[in-house]
C-alpha cells in the first residue's frame, strides 16, 4: 500500500465512523481527530511512517486541550499553541493487532487494507469509548487540579503534556490558578533543580518562563 492510498482510506473511515461534529486534520505524517467541548478540545492523534513495503501507525493518543491553561502559557511564549494539548493517554495496547512496543511507542504494522481497517476500528473505537469518560475526569482546569494535588510532581507527567518542555508552566498555572501555597511549593521545586544546570540555553529559558509566570499570575490567581 502506498502512503497516499492509506491517509484516503483513514480520512474516510474517521469521517463515516464519527459523522461532521469531528473535525479530520493530516498534516505530513500526522494525523489528527477532534472534537470542540465547552472549555477545550478533545483529540485522537497519531503517526503515520512509510518505510516502503510497510506503513506504520506509531504512538495513538488521548488528549484534551483545556483552553483556559493553554492560552496563558501561550501568552508566555508569546507563539500560538493551538497545536498544544494539555493532558495526554496512550491508548491501551490491543495484543491482537501484533504491535510492536519500541522505547514507549505502540507501533502498528500496516501490510494491506485489511489491517489498516482493523487498526482504524480500534483506535476509533477507543476514541468514542473514552471521550466521554476523560473529559468529565480532566476536561477543565478545577478537575485537572483535583488530580495534580493528589499525587508526586514526577507522575504529573503521567498526565500532564510536554510539548516543547511546558509541563512545568502547565503544572505551574493549574496550582497557581487555586492553591498559592501549593503553586509556590511546586516553584520553588522547579527552581533548585533547573538553577544548577541554567548554563544550558533550554532550561535557562525555562527559569524565565517560571519567574514570567510566577511575576504576572501569582497576585492575580486563587
Amino acid at each position: 500500500m502506498n502512503i497516499k492510498r492509506v491517509k484516503s482510506i483513514i480520512e474516510d473511515f474517521a469521517t463515516t465512523t464519527l459523522g461532521s461534529d469531528y473535525s479530520f486534520l493530516l498534516h505530513d505524517n500526522s494525523v489528527q481527530i477532534a472534537i470542540h467541548f465547552k472549555t477545550g478540545i478533545f483529540k485522537l492523534s497519531f503517526s503515520l511512517f512509510d518505510y516502503g513495503q510497510k506503513i506504520n501507525i506509531q504512538s495513538p493518543k488521548l488528549g484534551i486541550r483545556i483552553n483556559a491553561i493553554e492560552e496563558k502559557i501561550e501568552s508566555v511564549l508569546k507563539y500560538p499553541t493551538c497545536t498544544f494539548f494539555t493532558v495526554s493517554q496512550s491508548l491501551k495496547v490491543n495484543e491482537s493487532l501484533n504491535p510492536e512496543e519500541l522505547e514507549n511507542n505502540v507501533i502498528y504494522e500496516i501490510l494491506d487494507e485489511q489491517t489498516l481497517e482493523s487498526s482504524m476500528s480500534f483506535i476509533v473505537g477507543e476514541l468514542k469509548e473514552k471521550q466521554n469518560a476523560l473529559t468529565a475526569k480532566y476536561g477543565t482546569s478545577e478537575k485537572l487540579f483535583g488530580h495534580l494535588q493528589s499525587i508526586e510532581y514526577k507522575d504529573y507527567s503521567t498526565i500532564l503534556t510536554n510539548q516543547s518542555n511546558t509541563i512545568f508552566y502547565r503544572a505551574f498555572l493549574t496550582l497557581l490558578t487555586f492553591d498559592l501555597n501549593l503553586a509556590e511549593e511546586f516553584y520553588k521545586y522547579v527552581m533548585e533543580n533547573l538553577l544548577p544546570i541554567n548554563s544550558n540555553k533550554t532550561f535557562a529559558r525555562m527559569i524565565t518562563n517560571m519567574e514570567h509566570i510566577k511575576s504576572v499570575y501569582f497576585n492575580q490567581e486563587a
